[in-house]
């Protein structure tokens, strides 16, 4: 999205609700509750949780940044728990205000420009899922955002195997051998690609 649409989206979503910070393991919502408010992530990780008949947990929504959830909004109730897995900085936005804000046409086209590049996001981690390799899925992921930094404050090396549906301990073999390979490198918890490597290298 152009700065200018995802910043006017930013600071329309600021005027419609109040920013909020949350501790990790609050609870935004429960399974059944009508959804009276939308949460928009500034920094840190809301998660949609769904619970089975054996009371096992499933993450069915990772969201570090933009909304939890939106889709239920168009629903009477929600069909999981919203809940913060870490200190979350937050918008909580009245669903009708929300809602009220798609007659503005310069907002709803900030929204589907917003969405465009979710979906396109979503495609690409589809794909790179799609690859049974682990180098494979790292050297896409490279090649996509560039770097994958982790000694910032940022996410860490177990946040970015759950993203690229690899145990860390398998995540942690592979970095080492394809820096030993000369394939990545790490500086200062930064992993980049070497110079001509390219993702689907056998």
């Amino acid at each position: 999205m152009p700065h200018s649409a995802a910043d006017f989206l930013l600071s329309a979503l600021a005027t419609l609700g109040r920013q909020r910070s949350v501790p990790a393991g609050t609870v935004l919502f429960y399974h059944g509750e009508k959804p009276d408010r939308l949460f928009w992530a500034l920094r840190g990780e809301l998660h949609l949780v769904r619970f089975g008949a054996d009371g096992a947990s499933m993450v069915l929504q990772r969201c570090r940044r933009g909304p939890l959830a939106e889709g239920s909004l168009f629903s009477r109730h929600y069909h999981c728990d919203g809940v913060a897995a870490a200190a979350t900085t937050l918008i909580a936005i009245p669903r009708t205000r929300f809602l009220d804000a798609f007659a503005d046409p310069q907002f709803g086209r900030a929204y589907a420009q917003w969405l465009s590049g979710t979906v396109r996001e979503l495609r690409t981690h589809c794909e790179r899922l799609s690859l049974r390799r682990a180098p494979d899925r790292v050297e896409h992921y490279l090649n996509e955002h560039v770097s994958f930094d982790y000694g910032r404050g940022q996410c860490s090396l177990k946040d970015w195997a759950t993203q690229l549906g690899l145990s860390h301990e398998s995540l942690y073999r592979t970095l080492a051998s394809m820096e030993a390979d000369g394939r990545i490198m790490r500086d200062g918890g930064s992993v980049r690609l070497a110079a001509g490597t390219r993702a689907g290298r056998s």
